[in-house]
């Protein structure tokens, strides 16, 4: 379920470099070339990574009404996307990401913050992937949710102006 922030977010942009942006599956075998993405033959994303982080994301995070000033945005960076094998039989479900909260109508950055998440996958197959990188972006949701609320309240604490007056509403 979607929960709000106490401060309007306009829109969640998620980028990925070149090597993710197709609907390949990739995956590494890191007990053997650790540094070698490899794609699954005969299994494909229904879109691209980003396309499908962007829209988990944007449901479990509810955007806010922005007042006459817009509202910040969220950009966040996917580094790495990909089910990493530590042994033939043992995998997990890697999620590498920067956030960037920018503020409205600029790209002046307000905060950032790298995330590094790991599912262990059910099995050592595609199908075991996707379990795994689903589970991931979902604790990608939840740590961002939780981020970007601290911000807002630390920011209420320490100097008295939350986001919410600094992202328009």
């Amino acid at each position: 379920a979607a929960r709000r922030l106490g401060f309007p977010l306009g829109n969640v942009e998620v980028v990925v470099p070149p090597w993710l942006a197709s609907t390949a599956m990739q995956y590494r075998l890191a007990y053997a070339q650790a540094t070698r993405r490899q794609a699954y033959v005969e299994s494909r994303w229904a879109a691209q990574p980003a396309q499908l982080v962007e829209l988990a994301l944007k449901r479990a995070i509810r955007t806010g009404e922005a007042g006459a000033g817009g509202a910040c945005r969220l950009r966040v960076e996917l580094d790495e996307f990909a089910q990493v094998f530590d042994g033939e039989a043992v995998s997990r479900g890697v999620v590498e990401a920067r956030a960037v909260l920018l503020a409205p109508r600029t790209d002046q950055i307000i905060a950032s913050r790298s995330f590094s998440l790991a599912r262990p996958a059910p099995s050592a197959d595609a199908l075991g992937g996707v379990s795994a990188l689903r589970g991931g972006v979902q604790d990608l949701g939840s740590e961002l949710f939780g981020w970007l609320d601290a911000l807002d309240r630390e920011g209420a604490a320490r100097t008295g102006g939350s986001l919410r007056s600094r992202c328009g509403a």
